[in-house]
């Protein structure tokens, strides 16, 4: 995959899961793989894979509210966001934030801490909380970088950045 020999990088990572189907890492690979060749439902389905992975290692979603996934409605619902990763990821990422309130949902969107007031500045109709804070109400959850996925996002759907502007 380094060497951008993307074809032999995934089947290579294929082996690996015929030898090991519970080796989330090579999932992950080769959803960030195809995304790299453009597939991206295939690509955006086998990145699921890094929650598996993030699990394994004891990481769990902050909430216990039912995860919102393709096809269910938004409307007037309250859906928390949580971030996952790195502030890169979340900077990148927070963009899908206005489709879904486009949807008609009330969006809390949990951010790391230094990130609280700058996603607050540039997202002014979202509920910024930050990591570790107490959460308020929701109904519905997903991971940040889950949401392309159930957005069905393609490269004809991709929103632009978010225009941040630090204080």
């Amino acid at each position: 995959s380094r060497l951008h020999r993307w074809d032999e990088a995934i089947a290579a990572f294929e082996a690996a899961l015929a030898l090991q189907p519970d080796l989330h890492l090579a999932r992950w690979n080769i959803g960030m793989t195809q995304l790299r060749l453009g597939k991206w439902d295939s690509g955006w389905q086998h990145s699921e894979a890094r929650l598996d992975l993030f699990a394994a290692q004891g990481w769990r979603a902050p909430s216990t509210a039912p995860r919102w996934a393709i096809g269910m409605p938004l409307e007037g619902q309250r859906l928390l966001v949580h971030s996952e990763q790195g502030l890169g990821d979340t900077l990148q990422f927070a963009r899908f934030i206005p489709l879904l309130q486009a949807l008609g949902a009330h969006v809390v969107f949990e951010v790391q801490p230094p990130l609280q007031s700058l996603i607050a500045t540039t997202l002014p109709n979202t509920e910024v909380v930050a990591r570790g804070q107490p959460l308020p109400p929701h109904d519905l959850q997903c991971p940040l970088m889950s949401l392309p996925l159930a957005l069905q996002t393609d490269a004809s759907g991709l929103p632009p950045p978010l225009p941040v502007h630090p204080d």
